[in-house]
C-alpha cells in the first residue's frame, strides 16, 4: 500500500523538518484605479470655480483681520467662545475671526511690534526685522 504523493497549492513548496520554511511571494496583486474623464466631473462646479478665478492668499498671521464678512455677527452671538477652533485658531489652522473676538490688535503700517505680537499671540512664529521686510514694504 502506498499513500498518495501530497498536493500543495500551485506555487507552494513542501519543506521538510530539516530546514527552515522558504520564504515565498505568491504573485501579489496591487490594485490601482485612476479615474479618467472625457469630461470634467461635476462640469457645472468645475465652470463655476475657474470664474471664480485664483483663490485670495491668506494676510500674514500678524495681520489683524477677519476672514469672513460674517465674523462681526457670529462675535456678538458668543461663537468666540462657543467655536473657538474656528473663530480664534487652533493646532490645525488660524483663526478666522481673531480681529472680531479680540485676540489681535489692528496695527499700522510698519508696526512690526505690533505685528510680532500678533503673530506671537496666534501661535506663530516670530520673525526678525529683516525677515519683516517684504512684508512691511
Amino acid at each position: 500500500l502506498s499513500l498518495p504523493a501530497p498536493v500543495s497549492p500551485p506555487g507552494i513548496v513542501p519543506w521538510t523538518c530539516t530546514s527552515p520554511p522558504p520564504l515565498l511571494v505568491l504573485h501579489p496583486q496591487w490594485n490601482a484605479v485612476k479615474w479618467i474623464h472625457g469630461k470634467p466631473f461635476r462640469g457645472e462646479e468645475y465652470e463655476a470655480s475657474l470664474a471664480r478665478g485664483p483663490a485670495e492668499p491668506l494676510p500674514d498671521p500678524g495681520v489683524c483681520a477677519n476672514l469672513h464678512a460674517m465674523c462681526d455677527t457670529w462675535a456678538g452671538a458668543g461663537e468666540c467662545t462657543n467655536n473657538p477652533g474656528y473663530m480664534l485658531g487652533s493646532n490645525s489652522g488660524r483663526g478666522a475671526c481673531r480681529l472680531a473676538c479680540g485676540e489681535c490688535q489692528p496695527c499700522d503700517e510698519g508696526d512690526a511690534e505690533c505685528i510680532h505680537k500678533n503673530r506671537e499671540a496666534a501661535g506663530y512664529m516670530s520673525f526678525d526685522e529683516a525677515e519683516f521686510k517684504g512684508l512691511l514694504d
